[in-house]
């Protein structure tokens, strides 16, 4: 019985351990997903180094506004100020929050994409 394992098994095993050569095609795909990274990495960097800016911006927005809102009671001319400060910040957060979801789905998807390049076309040779 034994004897009968053994080869069933090996044949089973054996393509996986070693795995098959990548057909023309799946050469062609690694070769255009090796091509992409380079300019995705760019777009990326860029978003980060964006979000990187606006995290300052809104501190500073931040800090604005409640500088503002404590003068709010003085006249209307300092709430009229406050709200202006308020929208400001406002509308940098959304502009933030905007950036930073386009980052961390970005982010994903080009680790995902790094892990499937790998997966698929890096070998160890």
């Amino acid at each position: 019985m034994r004897i009968f394992w053994l080869p069933l098994l090996a044949i089973t095993i054996l393509p996986q351990a070693y795995g098959a050569a990548l057909t023309d095609s799946e050469v062609r795909a690694c070769n255009a997903m090796a091509a992409s990274f380079g300019q995705r990495k760019v777009e990326f960097e860029a978003l980060s180094s964006r979000r990187d800016a606006l995290v300052i911006s809104v501190e500073e927005a931040g800090d604005t506004w409640e500088a503002a809102e404590a003068l709010r009671n003085f006249s209307a001319d300092h709430a009229a100020h406050a709200d202006g400060a308020k929208t400001a910040y406002d509308d940098l957060v959304a502009e933030f929050d905007s950036v930073e979801v386009a980052y961390r789905a970005t982010g994903t998807q080009l680790n995902d994409d790094f892990s499937a390049y790998n997966a698929k076309c890096a070998s160890e040779e």
